[in-house]
């Protein structure tokens, strides 16, 4: 995701500048964040085979508890939120720019009025980035899953109802 910053450089102010004071900055808290949470985990004596994709929840709450092993599902809750937010600022820029140059309907290169920013093209992203086809329904049902199997009482691997995500994008 360092590379997808390119696609709106245009909209930063002074990017030369604030670019490399951002990664100065956030590279420390990205490498803190893996290491914390792994040595915290070896300290205590977590058997590495439970580090697994959605896992972290589960070794919270070894760790630390019920308590820890929700705030960690609320924090990746949180993590996806706003990487959703950032794909689709990245994203939605690609088909703006494509309009704006002719080569897509010009109807996604229209700005809002008083913000200024590519509102069809970030609506279609958006809807794109979230239709179930283009992630698979499994993992849709494995996302979900991870952050909820305490309240259900389930294992973590159990998967969600399929209706609980309604039929999508699909027709």
């Amino acid at each position: 995701g360092w590379d997808n910053t390119s696609t709106y450089a245009g909209e930063v102010k002074n990017p030369g500048r604030n670019y490399p004071l951002a990664l100065l900055a956030t590279l420390p808290l990205v490498v803190l964040g893996y290491l914390l949470p792994v040595g915290a985990a070896l300290a205590a004596g977590v058997d590495p085979a439970a580090w697994k994709t959605g896992g972290l929840p589960a070794i919270g709450t070894a760790v630390g508890g019920p308590w820890l092993g929700y705030g960690l599902a609320l924090g990746g809750m949180g993590s996806m939120a706003g990487l959703f937010a950032s794909l689709l600022l990245s994203y939605s820029r690609i088909p703006f720019v494509l309009a704006r140059d002719g080569y897509l309907p010009a109807a996604l290169a229209r700005l809002h009025p008083t913000r200024g920013t590519p509102w069809v093209a970030i609506v279609l992203s958006a809807a794109a980035q979230e239709c179930p086809h283009h992630r698979g329904r499994r993992e849709q049902n494995a996302d979900a899953d991870h952050l909820t199997h305490h309240q259900r009482g389930g294992s973590p691997g159990a998967e969600l109802p399929r209706w609980a995500f309604g039929r999508g994008c699909r027709s």
